[in-house]
């Protein structure tokens, strides 16, 4: 005996309204897709006169080692001046470019920052200053003294708009803060608190309540709300993984040497 297999009426209709279902599904899928691509793609690209929260990222480039496999050695970020305008300098952790073998000048890649191919922006920088004591992870006084001071060989290699970090002196304890650099070349970026004002005893130094890996050494700690710089990550290997440098000690270095780098 045959059976029966036509499709009733309502089995017609169901298998229609199924079909319509998963063509509705797919397009609603592929249209939300496409609306978080364009929201990231938007906030990517997205530029202010003063930028602020996550777009101060703009300000901060991986520095990259020289050789046949470069890879990121580390991070610098770009200081504004008290005007708010470009200073053109940029700061980074001495024990980062103690192992430059560029004779004194440096490859910065800035992945926030696109050119007109839409390629990250890439550029040199001279090391303009450091202080005279290398970093000692066993002893935490050269913890202090672990800065250098680059300057764009450049400027007009960057867009009009990029002016870099402001500074501050206003820092508390629990206060919300923020890193972002270039461990093991790629972009690191979370949040956190000030845990401690001090280290040991070290009112030069600050303790951030996250972790963070070798090779972000020299990345900004900030307030994101404002895009003021609070100081300049420089010890994350082994226990010292969330110890920065104050940005108020940093100018103090600076400017105790007669470099006027932000008037």
């Amino acid at each position: 005996m045959l059976l029966d297999i036509t499709p009733t009426g309502k089995e017609i209709k169901r298998s229609a309204f199924l079909e319509k279902s998963s063509k509705a599904r797919n397009f609603f899928g592929g249209s939300l897709l496409l609306c978080i691509v364009a929201i990231c793609f938007g906030n990517y690209f997205r530029k202010t006169d003063k930028p602020q929260g996550s777009e101060v990222e703009q300000f901060v480039a991986m520095i990259i080692s020289p050789g046949e496999q470069s890879v990121s050695q580390g991070t610098a970020f770009l200081l504004a001046k008290y005007d708010g305008t470009s200073s053109g300098y940029l700061l980074t952790a001495r024990h980062v470019i103690d192992n430059n073998r560029m004779n004194g000048t440096v490859t910065l890649l800035f992945p926030k920052l696109l050119n007109e191919k839409g390629e990250p922006i890439i550029t040199t920088a001279s090391i303009k200053w450091k202080t005279d004591i290398p970093f000692d992870s066993s002893n935490s006084g050269s913890f202090t003294f672990d800065v250098a001071l680059l300057k764009l060989d450049d400027l007009s290699t960057l867009p009009d708009s990029i002016t870099g970090f402001t500074i501050t002196n206003d820092m508390e304890l629990k206060q919300p803060i923020a890193i972002f650099g270039f461990p093991q070349a790629e972009a690191f970026y979370t949040q956190g608190v000030v845990s401690n004002t001090e280290y040991e005893g070290n009112t030069n130094l600050m303790v951030m309540s996250f972790q963070f890996d070798r090779g972000i050494s020299g990345a900004p700690v900030y307030n994101e709300e404002s895009g003021d710089a609070l100081g300049i990550a420089i010890a994350g290997n082994g226990k010292l993984a969330n110890i920065a440098l104050k940005i108020t000690r940093v100018i103090d270095l600076i400017e105790r040497d007669n470099l006027k780098i932000l008037e």
